[in-house]
């Protein structure tokens, strides 16, 4: 992805972006979730811990992290370990399976996966 930013430009922008939304979420009594994308479809956050750096550099209260399988197992090292370390922030989950399709019918470890969601 080409974007018509520096990368110090793009990130400023999502940090000022989720300022805003951190705000409307505070006022409205809700939560903005934010989900890690695969660097095939997003360049600035692509792993739980992009998403939890921003969430603690700008102090955001009112924002959580979704963890999608499908996008961890092509970004994370250890996704068992990627939701340990952010279980703090993970907010929701989508779950599927390596290849999108349900989960048993590809690669991930859903046994130890879950098992580390129910650990929290």
């Amino acid at each position: 992805m080409t974007s018509p930013r520096s990368l110090d430009g793009d990130r400023k922008m999502v940090s000022d972006s989720l300022r805003v939304l951190e705000q409307v979420a505070a006022r409205t009594g809700t939560v903005v979730y934010l989900e890690p994308l695969n660097r095939y479809q997003d360049h600035m956050i692509n792993t739980l811990a992009d998403a939890r750096r921003y969430i603690v550099e700008n102090d955001l209260k009112h924002v959580q992290i979704i963890g999608d399988f499908y996008h961890m197992n092509i970004e994370e090292d250890n996704l068992a370990q990627a939701l340990h370390d952010n279980r703090d922030l993970l907010g929701h989950v989508h779950i599927a399976d390596n290849h999108r399709y349900q989960p048993g019918s590809g690669t991930l470890d859903f046994h130890a996966l879950f098992e580390q969601l129910r650990r929290g």
